[in-house]
């Protein structure tokens, strides 16, 4: 699992592989929020997680999946 806190709601959370195509997506609200990802049905690998924060601020970060 993926476990990520935000404070800010609406949250967009998309998980990209290595080519850009979205493995998984979610749209959270509330705050504060506590979320886990369950990864477990993507392959081992590469990705990047986008959060979009609803306000145009969007961050972008390079993880490793290992199952």
């Amino acid at each position: 699992y993926i476990q990520i806190d935000f404070t800010l709601p609406p949250v967009h959370l998309s998980l990209h592989d290595v080519y850009g195509k979205t493995v998984l997506s979610d749209e959270l609200f509330g705050s504060p929020i506590n979320y886990q990802m369950d990864v477990s049905s993507v392959p081992a690998g590469t990705y990047v997680i986008h959060i979009n924060y609803g306000d145009g601020v969007v961050s972008s970060h390079k993880l490793a999946v290992v199952n």
